[in-house]
């Protein structure tokens, strides 16, 4: 009886997440010929200069993304300073498109979820969530918001050198 139970539940589950999905992919994505939204993420705090630079071309046609191009970089500072070597970065995305609330277009976003940059001396690794904080203390959090993250500092090693806080804002 309680498999039977489990079973119908979870069948029951995967049906509403699907229908939920399925009404999220035929949201429009746009609604400009061409959008140019940009992330940047920065370490708010004193400590490690980290940073992410995240720009999208969009290409959009009756609401859709047609083509999309990303412009990616990423600097520690004083070590991406390094003429000998670019730092090396890798980025994973969500898959998930953030609209933002305060426009009246359809412009979307996708935020990385995570991002890995390797300087000649360390290895940051940044995770990126989609939890909305004010920017300032009064802020009306519609209009003046960042996304949380987090960063950590390794050595070649693989030893946690240092931590720290992301602010990731989205230009628009």
């Amino acid at each position: 009886m309680n498999f039977k139970l489990v079973a119908l539940l979870s069948i029951f589950q995967f049906s509403i997440i699907s229908h939920a999905q399925s009404k999220m992919t035929h949201l429009p994505q746009c609604s400009g010929d061409l959008a140019v939204p940009k992330l940047t993420c920065i370490n708010p705090n004193s400590g490690d200069d980290v940073r992410l630079y995240i720009m999208e071309f969009q290409d959009c046609s009756n609401g859709n993304i047609t083509n999309l191009e990303r412009s990616e970089l990423g600097f520690l500072f004083p070590d991406s300073i390094s003429e000998s070597e670019e730092p090396k970065l890798t980025v994973q995305y969500s898959g998930i498109r953030t609209y933002l609330d305060e426009r009246v277009d359809d412009l979307s976003f996708e935020l990385p979820s995570s991002a890995t940059l390797e300087t000649e001396n360390a290895i940051i690794q940044m995770t990126i969530t989609n939890e909305k904080t004010a920017s300032y203390e009064g802020a009306n959090i519609v209009d003046d918001y960042y996304f949380k993250g987090s960063f950590k500092r390794l050595n070649k090693l693989g030893n946690t050198i240092s931590t720290g806080l992301l602010a990731c804002f989205i230009n628009r």
